[in-house]
């Protein structure tokens, strides 16, 4: 019989992953999880977990957690719904069987969407090509993003293509520079904690920016001019270096 968390957090980087690390130190098995946004700056948390618990204990160790604004509920429960009147929506088009496409609901929220594109992530991490569907979300979000964008359309190179498109479209999450094909990034919100807490807890990997490489190479593939491009990323803050670095090669 499964139990129910439903948790209310905030928006700041690493409130998820310091509330997932909790019920695994607690001695739960989390098994599945929906995540939709309940207010700006505020988002809801449904887990079903395995294990032997305190529905006390384990309701005051969550209250103590940095970012969890309010412990809902913790019980037991014979269904994988969100709460009524709350239900998160699943994310990610042909994931566990939704249908819902995130790229409207990213575009929508910009620049607030590290908490949809985090929940995206923790979605898809049983499917397998985790980095390979988020690069794609991060490619259909950049095609549609800028697909009115003068700017794309009229440059000739793929440096202007950078300067003149790309780095102002992304300067709302970043702080980036392009020189020559390469765009430099030295802070962005997925990068602004010291490692990618959520991939450490659900997979041991760092984050490699797939979704941003993805937004760029969306981005530049909107120009009938340009050849068709290939976004790679070559540095990463999160594995130590001073700043992410993305080669852009036709």
């Amino acid at each position: 019989m499964a139990t129910q968390i439903v948790l209310n957090l905030d928006s700041q980087p690493g409130s998820m992953a310091r509330a997932i690390t909790a019920l695994r130190r607690f001695g739960l098995t989390l098994s599945k999880h929906r995540i939709a946004p309940v207010s700006d700056g505020l988002f809801r948390l449904v887990i079903l977990a395995e294990g032997p618990f305190s529905e006390r204990e384990l309701t005051d160790s969550l209250e103590k957690i940095r970012g969890v604004q309010e412990v809902v509920r913790v019980g037991v429960t014979h269904t994988d719904s969100a709460p009524s009147g709350n239900k998160a929506k699943p994310a990610g088009r042909g994931v566990s069987g939704s249908t819902v496409d995130p790229v409207d609901e990213i575009i929508s929220s910009f620049p607030r969407i590290l908490s949809i594109i985090e929940g995206y992530e923790q979605q898809v991490r049983h499917f397998g090509n985790r980095k390979a569907r988020l690069k794609d979300l991060g490619e259909r979000v950049g095609r549609k993003m800028i697909s009115n964008d003068e700017s794309i359309k009229s440059a000739t190179t793929i440096h202007e293509a950078l300067q003149n498109a790309v780095v102002p479209a992304l300067k709302p999450i970043s702080d980036i520079e392009a020189f020559g094909s390469e765009l430099r990034v030295r802070i962005s919100i997925f990068t602004s904690r010291q490692v990618n807490t959520m991939d450490l807890d659900f997979s041991g990997e760092a984050s490699h920016c797939d979704f941003l490489s993805g937004i760029i190479q969306g981005m530049i593939n909107v120009s009938d001019i340009l050849p068709e491009v290939f976004v790679e990323e070559h540095a990463c803050r999160t594995n130590g270096d001073d700043f992410c670095l993305f080669r852009v090669s036709a």
